[in-house]
């Protein structure tokens, strides 16, 4: 009887202990997520947009829009896209991801609240209607194109300092081997193309 009671008195003061941490318990740290630094532009190269700037969407077909890439001169995975003539913040500039002699630069931009690279043949300072300048870094005037396309150059030049506006935008048929961006205008009589690099806007 007395040995029946003692087993019921240890039974009835037995309590679970709460687990505690040691020194060999350790939290996971998470993996920081990695993350990607433009590559930045040689000083012997310009380019036509900063970050901070206001840029166009070009494409050749005002029913085609602009993919955004992940990075510059990568493939797109999320399938974002950017309508043509939407106005986009600029972020930052690169040269291409993979592959620093490829000799195309891509921006870093904001549409609409995506967020995407594109390459400098997709993009333009101006817009239709823009009042603009022929101003061609070299000092020189402007070569007129009959077509965007760099193989249908005109006999007409447009002089330095002329002043007009902007009649239409696009690009070449393949901006990857001809990357201007084409601005339509007319200049002393003559109405053809011009590359958007020799154009400044009227008030710059």
């Amino acid at each position: 009887m007395h040995q029946h009671r003692l087993k019921v008195s240890l039974a009835a003061t037995q309590t679970i202990l709460p687990l505690t941490a040691t020194a060999d318990s350790v939290t996971p740290t998470p993996t920081p997520t990695a993350t990607w630094t433009p590559t930045p532009i040689p000083p012997t190269r310009s380019t036509k947009l900063k970050a901070g700037d206001t840029a166009y969407v070009i494409t050749r077909s005002a029913f085609t829009a602009a993919t955004l890439l992940d990075l510059p001169g990568k493939t797109s995975t999320g399938g974002q896209a950017c309508a043509p003539s939407t106005a986009v913040a600029v972020l930052a500039v690169s040269q291409n991801a993979e592959d620093v002699s490829n000799p195309v630069i891509y921006y870093e931009v904001k549409c609409t609240g995506k967020q995407g690279w594109l390459a400098e043949y997709n993009l333009t300072p101006f817009k239709r209607g823009d009042h603009v300048t022929v101003q061609p870094a070299t000092g020189a005037a402007a070569p007129m194109y009959a077509k965007p396309d760099v193989s249908t150059k005109l006999d007409a030049t447009c002089a330095a300092g002329t002043a007009t506006s902007v009649l239409e935008l696009t690009q070449s048929a393949k901006p990857e081997l001809d990357p201007h961006v084409y601005v339509r205008l007319t200049c002393e009589g003559t109405t053809g193309y011009i590359s958007d690099a020799d154009l400044v806007k009227a008030d710059s």
